[in-house]
């Protein structure tokens, strides 16, 4: 929930426009390296700020900007500071005050954050054993994991309460299983379900939405089952027992499709659902031929369980390191902290190497719409751009 301070800022975007019009004007008629607002994106981006003379009218602009910053603190109730001598540090410290009014907004508005994986030791010291032949991945990995972080009345992580949710939960384990596995799966389950639908002109119309849709399915499929094999490990058992019970306890009810996801109406509605989504985007599919295919689905996947393949492959347990316990490769990069995933081993315990890591940030739409919040979609400083922070 936005605190009172938000709430008033939501409703004086008047004012808000009204002081980004003078930005506009300070950019284009004294000089656009004014308004400074690195400090929130990149607060280790330091350059200096100043003017070698100043017009009139330029006085007159940052006056004006100064009179209604003042304003506007003064209605959400805000502590106005005294003004400073030199009439540029007034206008940079009330210029800063506002960024980060929006910023604070934008941010309950649009901060969704995402985990992006990083090279973990193992992988780098294998890439060095190897000499080349095990090469790290060229691109980055960015995932979203609904509700596995927790995060506090101003949007921010929550990380006692992340990592409390985690040891009950395991989330993040889950998530990280689920993807991974769907991926190692679905290329299989697109050519069972071409074999086995009566309507395979319809995988073949749809053919790239159908792998997007596959993987879909499989990594809440995944998820679902890693979770109720991490109950069990939490009662102590150790892994390849805890997947026995889960399997014994939900194959007596896999006698059926109908009987299967009659006991597993929860999951199997979402799967539904999530099917019946991207059919309904191809308007020249008929009701029967979508009936059909969801029925494909879970026909497959019932006889996937029974063959023990939605269970996920590896388990983890989650680690979180502070900047003091960074690698030197993973320093300089402004990470406020790093998941590490630890594979749990079938005999207990677990490997002394991360085989997953990851540090959190905003998406990348989130951030170029909390960016054009905070600075407006026309004015950038040239030495501080969007492009500058979706590099970071």
């Amino acid at each position: 929930m936005p605190t009172n301070t938000e709430s008033k800022i939501r409703n004086l975007y008047p004012e808000l426009n009204e002081l980004k019009r003078l930005e506009r004007l300070i950019a284009s008629r004294i000089s656009p390296t004014l308004l400074d607002y690195a400090f929130i994106f990149a607060p280790d981006v330091g350059y200096q700020i100043s003017l070698s003379s100043l017009t009139k009218e330029g006085a007159e602009l940052l006056n004006a900007y100064i009179n209604k910053a003042d304003a506007f603190l003064k209605i959400i109730g805000a502590p106005v500071k005294p003004r400073l001598e030199n009439i540029l540090d007034t206008f940079l410290d009330r210029l800063h005050d506002m960024y980060y009014a929006r910023f604070m907004d934008a941010r309950l508005i649009y901060g969704e954050y995402e985990f992006y994986r990083i090279p973990t030791l193992f992988e780098l010291q294998l890439e060095k054993n190897t000499n080349g032949v095990f090469k790290l991945p060229a691109e980055t990995t960015s995932l979203f994991m609904e509700g596995a972080l927790v995060v506090d009345d101003m949007n921010q992580i929550d990380w006692p309460k992340t990592v409390q949710q985690e040891v009950s939960k395991h989330m993040i384990s889950c998530y990280v299983a689920g993807y991974k596995n769907a991926q190692i799966l679905g290329y299989q389950m697109f050519r069972d379900l071409e074999a086995v639908t009566t309507r395979g002109f319809a995988y073949l119309i749809l053919e790239r939405d159908m792998h997007r849709l596959i993987q879909d399915v499989l990594e809440q499929v995944f998820f679902y089952f890693g979770g109720e094999v991490f109950k069990y490990i939490n009662k102590g058992y150790e892994l390849e027992e805890s997947v026995s019970n889960v399997y014994e306890y939900y194959l007596s009810q896999a006698k059926t499709v109908k009987g299967f996801m009659k006991f597993l109406k929860p999951l199997f509605t979402d799967v539904d659902a999530t099917v019946m989504d991207t059919l309904n985007d191809c308007k020249e599919m008929d009701k029967p031929t979508k009936d059909m295919i969801i029925d494909d689905f879970n026909e497959l996947l019932v006889a996937y369980f029974k063959l023990k393949k939605l269970f996920p492959r590896d388990y983890y347990a989650m680690e979180i390191r502070d900047p003091d316990q960074f690698y030197k490769w993973e320093e300089g990069n402004n990470y406020e902290k790093i998941i590490d995933l630890h594979m749990i081993l079938p005999e207990g315990g677990v490997t002394e190497m991360a085989l997953e890591s990851f540090y959190i940030d905003f998406s990348t739409e989130a951030k170029t719409l909390i960016f054009s919040t905070v600075v407006g979609n026309d004015v950038e400083n040239p030495m501080f751009t969007l492009n500058n922070y979706l590099k970071q």
